[in-house]
């Protein structure tokens, strides 16, 4: 049994939205009728579903949206189509169904969790001395930001005032991983194209829109580990694979005196509604390790995908889930169960040669 449920988002998958909806037809009181029912059944039938409705019956959960709860690629479409009324009607009608079935109140009332001073609905809980921020990247999102500089201030002022709490370990959830394989090449072929997948490329902290934002966002987290002196992991989901992504302070870790507050990891596990990826989209994923270049991120900060030394891979492509257990010494132990493997990938220490083309020294990822 778990004390906690972690959502990420992607509630429905299918596109069943986009074929009664068109940016550049009016918004009429029909389309609107019609997206409130579709978003309200769409919820009404997965939160029946026997497993969803056993988990939300005995355990508590945390939950926030992504691009799919919305529409596939929300925030990340050129100014035209995002700002259209259509775009914005869907919008709310999705936000609306997202506080009710997700964050359990009403459009109008966000929860006692939600992140003060924004606009957005990043969240905020605190669990066993642990601290939890649940990231909003979709109300704010568009090409060019993910998440609004007055949102990066509230932010910065719950990491401020988090230094005179008693925490001894911040889990941050953002729903795409801030630390993932660089599809530079795919970006070059793809843009300007017409080809979906570029809007799922957009939406990565990684993409060169977003790189600046990426680097701020790992900064204020690795400032705050080392004046705090406690961990901090993200936790992510999305990618339709199981990743372990690893943050180094490059200059802190130099040091002789280093400790584990110069790193952070990003934990991944795949979507379980989703059926696996094809073994050849794993494998191009896995080559696309070996071809990309150095993870450089900024300000002496590289960040890259660690690999799983009981698979030798740097990916999991089979459908997984992932448990996460604070041990009596307060280290982290995490697991990703996989389908069809009898043999669950453990992760509780790693201590080796991270990144080679670094110092060369040992740095000690263990939680």
């Amino acid at each position: 049994d778990f004390c906690l449920s972690r959502g990420l988002g992607d509630v429905y998958k299918r596109q069943g939205l986009k074929t009664i909806f068109d940016h550049t037809k009016p918004w009429t009181s029909e389309t609107e009728e019609q997206v409130d029912e579709f978003y309200f059944h769409m919820y009404r039938r997965y939160w029946s579903s026997p497993v969803v409705r056993d988990i939300l019956a005995k355990t508590p959960n945390v939950m926030m949206w992504d691009d799919h709860d919305i529409f596939d690629g929300y925030g990340s479409f050129p100014d035209e189509k995002q700002n259209s009324v259509s775009f914005q009607g869907i919008y709310q009608k999705a936000r609306k169904y997202f506080c009710l079935f997700q964050l359990g109140t009403s459009f109008e009332s966000p929860p006692s969790s939600t992140l003060k001073n924004q606009n957005a609905l990043s969240q905020v809980y605190y669990l066993n001395r642990v601290s939890i921020l649940s990231l909003d990247m979709r109300s704010e999102r568009n090409r060019n930001q993910i998440i609004s500089p007055k949102s990066w201030d509230a932010i910065q002022a719950y990491l401020n005032d988090l230094l005179n709490s008693d925490i001894h370990h911040l889990l941050v959830l953002s729903g795409v991983p801030v630390i993932y394989d660089t599809f530079d090449t795919a970006e070059l072929f793809l843009e300007g194209s017409s080809i979906e997948i570029e809007d799922d490329l957009t939406d990565h902290w990684g993409h060169k829109n977003h790189k600046p934002e990426q680097e701020l966002f790992i900064s204020k987290l690795l400032d705050f580990s080392k004046k705090k002196k406690c961990r901090v992991t993200i936790v992510s989901g999305d990618v339709h694979v199981g990743c372990l992504g690893v943050i180094v302070d490059h200059k802190r870790a130099s040091k002789p005196d280093a400790d584990n507050t110069c790193v952070i990891n990003n934990l991944t596990s795949s979507a379980i509604g989703s059926l696996s990826p094809h073994g050849f989209f794993v494998s191009a994923l896995e080559t696309n390790i070996s071809l990309s270049q150095k993870p450089h991120i900024g300000n002496n900060i590289i960040g890259g995908l660690h690999e799983f030394k009981s698979v030798s891979n740097y990916h999991l492509g089979s459908r997984n889930y992932m448990s996460m257990n604070f041990q009596s010494d307060n280290s982290l132990k995490v697991i990703w169960y996989l389908e069809d493997k009898s043999k669950p990938v453990t992760v509780k220490s790693v201590t080796e040669k991270i990144f080679p083309y670094t110092t060369g020294r040992t740095i000690d990822v263990s939680y």
